[in-house]
């Protein structure tokens, strides 16, 4: 993943809420899995898969055990990292697409409810981000209003 990639995920973490938190862990799977796919070698083949697992880990580790939907989740994020350990030691792209689909369905599903999620942002004290104020060549680029007078830690 580019480092431009990675601040354009970086900015919207930093707006989200949580189930915009859950549709973007979603997005990054995927763009691992691509990037996996469309790999020269095995080396960056095997980086990407592994990259995208733990994306998965960090999912399987923020579920809340008390509803019966979690448990549901859980065996579903194991057979995605069974699968893509196949893709890796088998070379099976098949495996890999099979994961992406899955990963894809998933977000599909939390985009429909995401209007319904009313919570505030995840993260607090952060700059605020309006797109669409510049333009640069070839793109939009973002400006980054400097109303937030206290962005650090509150002691």
């Amino acid at each position: 993943m580019n480092s431009d990639i990675k601040k354009q995920y970086a900015m919207r973490i930093s707006q989200a809420n949580n189930v915009q938190m859950i549709i973007i862990s979603y997005e990054i799977i995927e763009t691992y899995l691509e990037e996996a796919y469309s790999a020269a070698d095995d080396a960056c083949y095997a980086e990407n898969v592994e990259l995208a697992k733990r994306c998965i880990d960090e999912m399987m580790n923020n579920l809340h055990y008390e509803y019966e939907l979690a448990k549901n989740l859980k065996e579903l994020y194991l057979y995605m990292k069974k699968k893509l350990r196949q893709s890796v030691w088998e070379n099976d792209k098949n495996a890999l697409l099979e994961v992406k689909d899955m990963v894809a369905s998933l977000r599909k599903s939390y985009e429909s409810v995401a209007d319904q999620d009313s919570s505030q942002a995840i993260m607090q004290n952060t700059q605020s981000v309006v797109a669409g104020m510049t333009y640069g060549r070839n793109q939009i680029l973002e400006e980054v209003s400097q109303d937030a007078v206290n962005r650090g830690y509150r002691i």
